[in-house]
């Protein structure tokens, strides 16, 4: 499934146009890069590593919506990232081994509950992401034996129809810097860190976690 960046800011014009009754709507873009990890949870002959990827994320935020006496941000964005993988596993009877890379289009939902403002403009809002698998691209080989069988090979596309799953959820963390461009325009420098906590991939090693660090620019109407 492919899903085109533009739809994001499709409904940025669309929502811009709309009555938010005075609420701020922000349109952002930026590059991140992914850094999986297990901390090599798996004992005895497991073994892995992992080399970061770049990619980029883009959507639209609203800084609050009233729940209670609660103003709560959010946004929706659509991300693109990937990293490599190694992984073996296996002892005297057999051994199976993973050397491939994945790519991943998700669509994101962040609610950052905690808001925290550092001085007049910085802000740090803290608070939970959850993302949902659009596609992905999946590269590399495995292989395996079995003690008295012959080893086996082949590609990982070819054995996975789906090497991810397909819900995630983790924590994030976003500072921002606003600066005022015009009386009507803010432009807001960001770091975004998350974190996640559920496993990246449904197969082997599917222990594999993710934290992603995105830099970026964001554009508000005051």
């Amino acid at each position: 499934m492919k899903i085109n960046p533009k739809t994001i800011l499709f409904l940025f014009i669309l929502f811009s146009h709309s009555n938010l009754h005075g609420q701020s709507l922000s349109f952002f873009a930026g590059l991140n890069g992914t850094v999986l990890h297990d901390y090599h949870s798996f004992e005895g002959h497991y073994r892995s590593s992992y080399q970061p990827g770049l990619g980029y994320s883009l959507g639209v935020s609203l800084d609050s919506i009233d729940w209670f006496w609660w103003n709560i941000p959010f946004n929706i964005k659509f991300e693109r990232y990937g990293a490599q993988l190694y992984a073996d596993d296996g002892g005297l009877g057999g051994s199976y081994w993973v050397d491939g890379r994945v790519d991943k289009s998700i669509l994101t939902l962040g609610i950052y509950p905690l808001n925290f403002r550092i001085k007049p403009n910085f802000k740090l809002s803290i608070g939970t992401e959850i993302s949902y698998l659009l596609a992905e691209q999946l590269q590399g080989k495995y292989g395996s034996w079995i003690g008295g069988q012959p080893p086996q090979a082949g590609t990982l596309k070819e054995k996975y129809p789906r090497y991810s799953r397909k819900i995630y959820l983790g924590l994030g963390a976003n500072l921002s810097y606003d600066w005022s461009i015009s009386p009507s325009l803010i432009v807001a420098p960001y770091y975004t860190y998350y974190f996640g906590l559920s496993n990246e991939f449904r197969e082997f090693p599917n222990i594999t976690k993710a934290m992603r660090h995105t830099v970026g620019l964001a554009l508000r109407k005051r």
